[in-house]
C-alpha cells in the first residue's frame, strides 16, 4: 500500500498525509494519530528524512586542467 491509498482508505486527502508523516501543522492531532497508527498498520513507511545540521560550511573549487578558475566567493570583513 502506498500514501496515495492510504489516503484513500481514511477518507483525507495525500496532503493530510503528507502532513502527518512530515510533522508540519495543518492537521488535527486526532487526524495526524489516525494517519500514523493506520500506517503503522499496513506498513506504510515514512520516507521521509529530516536533513542532517552541520556546523561545517563546505567550500569547492573547480578546476580545470590544473588550474582554479575564479576567487574565493567568500571576503574578509
Amino acid at each position: 500500500m502506498n500514501k496515495k491509498e492510504l489516503a484513500t482508505l481514511l477518507d483525507v486527502s495525500p496532503s493530510a498525509v503528507s502532513i502527518a508523516f512530515n510533522g508540519r501543522k495543518g492537521i488535527s492531532d486526532k487526524t495526524r494519530d489516525r494517519i500514523l497508527k493506520a500506517a503503522e498498520f499496513y506498513g506504510v513507511e515514512c520516507s521521509h528524512q529530516k536533513p542532517s545540521v552541520s556546523n561545517y560550511i563546505s567550500f569547492v573549487i573547480f578546476k580545470e586542467h590544473g588550474q582554479v578558475f575564479g576567487d574565493t566567493p567568500f571576503f574578509p570583513l
